[in-house]
């Protein structure tokens, strides 16, 4: 991500952290407590256990935009939704949006070390940086300098 949008403007997901915490604690009550979901996660940790998260995630954070970030009212939002009978018509209440918190942790992360501008990487080849890794795993081992062929 940090190669793909160097110099570009993007939208900094950090700036609403409070709503991300509020969205991750409803997508775990929903991931716990919808028995479709629940069959397919783990109690210990809900939300990792699921094989893409990301639509639970959107879910819930309509479900708290609508309900004013209010946690209590969009758990009785999500309720009401799962007791409804099926519509007629399943392609009613399909919508399409922005999920600002798509990959919130990495762009978390990316802020985090574009704060930290007086860290310069050196540009490295494949293969210098390969070496740099051996020589490294070396000298952790305490074999550095390489032994002689």
């Amino acid at each position: 991500m940090a190669t793909d949008f160097q110099g570009k403007s993007v939208f900094d997901p950090t700036a609403l952290a409070e709503h991300y915490g509020l969205t991750q604690d409803l997508a775990e009550f929903i991931c716990v407590n919808h028995a479709p979901l629940a069959k397919l996660g783990n109690d210990h940790a809900p939300l990792t256990s699921l094989k893409n998260i990301k639509y639970v995630l959107a879910f819930a954070a309509l479900l708290l935009f609508i309900s004013h970030w209010e946690l209590n009212t969009a758990v009785g939002k999500f309720a009401r939704i799962v007791s409804a009978s099926v519509p007629l018509d399943e392609t009613l209440g399909n919508v399409m949006g922005l999920n600002p918190f798509h990959d919130f942790e990495a762009w978390a992360m990316l802020k985090t070390l574009q704060e930290l501008s007086n860290i310069k990487v050196p540009a490295m080849t494949v293969k210098e940086e390969l070496e740099a890794w051996i020589t490294d795993a070396r000298r952790r081992a305490g074999r550095y300098p390489p032994e002689s062929p």
